[in-house]
């Protein structure tokens, strides 16, 4: 399992839609950025029917798909400021870190 930016570690075993004990992991962004998500952590634990078995699951549900790339968006930048802060010592604007977003992932998701 890749690390988890959006997650902690502890409840990285459940799913994180309904808690049941999960068996597979999404990566928020999916296409060509899929190996980014590895790299960034933008990945969550679901159960199968969350992650593909039913229309409602992240990969057949495009409210759901939205939503992950929305939620990846929010997490990255949020990692990003709070490493960018550590190494200049000063407030990032949030501009700045969308448009680094927009940069490695190609669109905007909020």
């Amino acid at each position: 399992m890749a690390k988890s930016v959006v997650v902690q570690e502890k409840f990285r075993k459940y799913c994180a839609i309904c808690g049941k004990p999960i068996t597979e992991e999404h990566h928020l962004i999916g296409g060509r950025n899929r190996h980014l998500c590895d790299l960034d952590g933008l990945v969550i634990s679901l159960c199968n029917e969350h992650h593909t078995g039913s229309n409602c699951s992240a990969h057949h549900c495009k409210e759901f798909k939205r939503l992950c790339n929305m939620l990846a968006e929010v997490a990255w930048i949020k990692e990003q400021y709070k490493e960018m802060c550590k190494q200049a010592g000063i407030e990032i604007p949030e501009e700045v870190l969308i448009g680094q977003f927009i940069s490695r992932y190609g669109e905007n998701y909020l």
